[in-house]
């Protein structure tokens, strides 16, 4: 394992996490409990080597040994792309110098047919602007011409209606008199004469020359209108060719023009794009990742992936506070994200990418691009960063990207891209007050150009040793992250173990418990089997007695029925005895399904992650002691005690009990008197009852002490059994504690 040399790593890791594996399977325990056990804790352990195997794999896939690669990585929209593709322009990136000669090309001739549609857009603009003058010019010449017709027509119709007075009046006179009717006829009268000169009067003021005038004035505006329509019509003609021109160079245009990665919505980067740069004789890669934030179920894997290639990782940000510590509606934090795809990495570097979209906004900021508050979060954000991600975190940069990418992009007033055309826009803004120089150099971004590629103390210097350390730190933190997996697996293995053990413990004790209350039944059972004996015997004799029987009959009889007496007895004994121990292995059976539910219990209510299961092993618990026949053969032993002790051996010693009454002495004197005999007999029978009794006693605690030392031996089966099964969990773990050992001796040989 020692002494890695570039891409050997990862099959050098690959055979010791094989010989591990292999290694755990050996020396396995004889105990099939504890073999069982230990099979269970390396499958786990399988799981974790498998798991680690394939980010092995993953990594050497992914890696790369030749060109430094720095990642832009971080939230939504926080300028990654805008950043990269001003980098692009400013260390001429190759694509980018090739990309921008094509544009210089295609924009020549897009500059000059946007020129003639402007020139056409003006013509048409004079063109109607003439028409309009010479439309206005006609207009009021009509007007005034209308105005005069209507004066005359106004004067016409007055003389008219004068004239019609005039005729009446004659017509009046001429009806008056004959005189004035002869007057009338040679037209003599005063009111003929001036009717005479008013008609002739209206004939010169006839308004037929105003009219033709009109027409006249009519006629050529209806043709200076058809001459500017056809005018327009030729022009906008010319002006849908220039504009259909302009769309297929604006996609022409479009393809050279910088900005194409930028996206002025959320979301816009899904792909990770590389871009190779050559600065000061070394290379270096720059890729452009998806933000972590929105909709990162679709881009995870690829930002995974390219976290894995990189060798050091630029983590942008739009805000200066520190990332959010807690997720919103079950969502994975900021921070958790950070940390789970930063922490393996050999640099991380926070770039504050301070969001400046108007020019009026950049003269504010003066020579600084951080106000005091910013300049402050900062400092805490960088410190915080330091904390979670340990080795991990270098420091902080600032930059403006995109008055940056503004000042150096190639940007045109597109006819189809909004995004462009605001590009365009909003470039030309920002040059009314700034130079393309200061606009640079406000932005920051030739300052963090220069720190990037400086060939002595920049981030690419000395990149082969950075490549190597890299990529080291990568597998060396896969490791890391599998030793700790089993770390908590040996964590919660012990913690699992601990429930079994007070609960087994505990079940010990309880067994135990139950063995003393059945000391005290089978105690109780004697003193009742005995307390019977003596009273169904006492009232047995004492019924011959009463029946006047000699003492020889007496002595039969005390025999005959004694001797019935304890057969019953045993086996009343024997029945309820046997009852007993029957209870015991009841009880005792709970005693381990009490344990073993409510270890399955307090396990399931720990919702552990870990799939370890233990309280499965001990589900069968209670039959597997059952299958050892330990309660069965206890039970078979207590039927022989029981049944065996007293055939012949107790009668024998009762009816010497008998022979011994010092009673049976006196009982001569019996035969001189009945009553004295019966009184005789009774206290005979009375003694012999009690020695019976005693007998039976001490018998019986002779073989109970034999049932009590059986049993125990049998009971502390079950509770060895019980504390085999703790002894075999806290044994297991030793598989995880080699695992983690070996696991840090192969990190260690990195």
């Amino acid at each position: 394992m020692e002494n890695f040399n570039g891409r050997e790593i990862y099959s050098s890791v690959e055979n010791s996490l094989d010989d591990l594996l292999a290694t755990l399977k050996v020396d396995l325990s004889d105990n099939q409990d504890i073999k069982s056990l230990q099979e269970k804790a390396i499958g786990n352990i399988s799981k974790n080597k498998q798991d680690l195997s394939d980010l092995i794999k993953e990594l050497e896939k992914n890696s790369d040994w030749n060109t430094f690669t720095i990642a832009f990585y971080g939230e939504t929209n926080a300028g990654k792309s805008t950043t990269i593709e001003a980098l692009r322009i400013l260390l001429n990136e190759k694509t980018k110098v090739k990309q921008r000669e094509q544009y210089k090309k295609q924009a020549v001739a897009f500059e000059s047919a946007m020129q003639e549609k402007n020139r056409i857009e003006e013509e048409k603009a004079q063109v109607t602007e003439v028409f309009k003058n010479k439309e206005r010019t006609l207009q009021s010449e009509l007007t005034e011409l209308s105005k005069q017709l209507g004066n005359v027509e106004g004067k016409i119709y007055a003389e008219k209606n004068k004239l019609s007075d005039l005729n009446y009046k004659i017509l009046m006179k001429m009806v008056s008199s004959n005189k004035n009717l002869l007057a009338a006829l040679f037209k003599k009268l005063p009111e003929q004469i001036e009717y005479r000169d008013l008609a002739d009067s209206l004939k010169e003021n006839e308004d037929g020359e105003l009219i033709a005038k009109m027409d006249d004035v009519e006629e050529t505006l209806q043709n200076e209108k058809l001459r500017n329509t056809e005018q327009l019509q030729q022009l906008e003609s010319e002006l849908n060719k220039i504009t259909e021109s302009i769309v297929d160079l604006d996609e022409k245009v479009k393809q050279y023009a910088d900005g194409a990665i930028i996206g002025l919505k959320q979301d816009f980067t899904r792909d990770v794009t590389s871009y190779e740069f050559t600065v000061n004789g070394q290379n270096f890669k720059l890729l452009d990742l998806p933000g972590i934030e929105g909709k990162e179920g679709i881009v995870k894997a690829k930002i995974e992936e390219a976290v894995q290639k990189a060798h050091a990782v630029i983590y942008m940000r739009k805000a200066a506070k520190k990332p959010q510590e807690t997720g919103g509606n079950d969502e994975t934090s900021e921070l958790d994200k950070i940390k789970k795809h930063l922490s393996q990495e050999q640099e991380v570097y926070l770039l504050y990418n301070k969001p400046i979209p108007s020019p009026g906004k950049l003269a504010t900021l003066k020579d600084s691009l951080l106000t005091p508050e910013e300049s402050e979060q900062l400092e805490v954000t960088s410190d915080f960063l330091k904390t979670e991600l340990k080795g991990a975190y270098t420091d902080y940069k600032v930059i403006s990207a995109y008055p940056a990418f503004l000042a150096l992009a190639n940007v045109y007033p597109s006819e189809k891209n909004k995004d462009m055309k605001k590009f365009y826009g909003n470039k030309n803004n920002f040059l009314k007050k700034f130079t393309k120089e200061e606009m640079l150099r406000e932005s920051k971004l030739q300052d963090f150009a220069n720190w990037m590629t400086d060939s002595k103390t920049g981030l690419i210097e000395d990149s082969q040793r950075k490549i190597k350390s890299a990529n080291f730190k990568k597998v060396r933190h896969a490791l890391e992250e599998t030793s700790s997996s089993i770390h908590a697996g040996l964590t919660e293995w012990d913690e699992q173990t601990k429930v079994i053990r007070k609960h087994l413990n505990h079940a010990t004790k309880d067994i135990k418990k139950q063995l003393d209350d059945f000391k005290l039944e089978v105690a109780t059972i004697k003193r009742v089997v005995i307390s019977n004996f003596r009273n169904e015997t006492r009232t047995e004799i004492d019924n011959e007695i009463e029946s006047d029987i000699n003492n020889n009959e007496f002595k039969g009889i005390l025999k005959e029925i004694s001797e019935k007496n304890i057969e019953s007895l045993q086996a009343e004994y024997a029945a309820r005895l046997e009852q007993e121990i029957r209870e015991l292995s009841k009880k005792i059976d709970k005693c381990i399904q009490k344990a073993t539910s409510s270890i399955q219990t307090e396990l399931d209510f720990r919702e552990s992650d870990m799939d370890l299961d233990l309280g499965g092993e001990l589900k069968t618990l209670s039959i597997n002691v059952k299958g050892k026949s330990y309660l069965g053969e206890t039970i078979g032993l207590i039927a022989s005690l029981a049944a065996i002790p007293f055939a012949g051996g107790l009668v024998a010693g009762v009816l010497a009990v008998v022979g011994a009454l010092a009673a049976l002495g006196k009982m001569a004197l019996g035969f001189l008197k009945h009553s004295y005999r019966q009184s005789q007999q009774r206290e005979a029978r009375s003694e012999y009852i009690e020695k019976c009794c005693a007998e039976i006693d001490s018998n019986f605690e002779e073989r109970n002490e034999q049932l009590f030392e059986s049993l125990r031996k049998q009971l502390k089966k079950v509770c060895a059994t019980l504390d085999e099964k703790v002894r075999a969990f806290e044994i297991t773990k030793q598989k995880y504690i080699e695992t983690e050992e070996k696991l840090s001796k192969i990190v260690t040989n990195l």
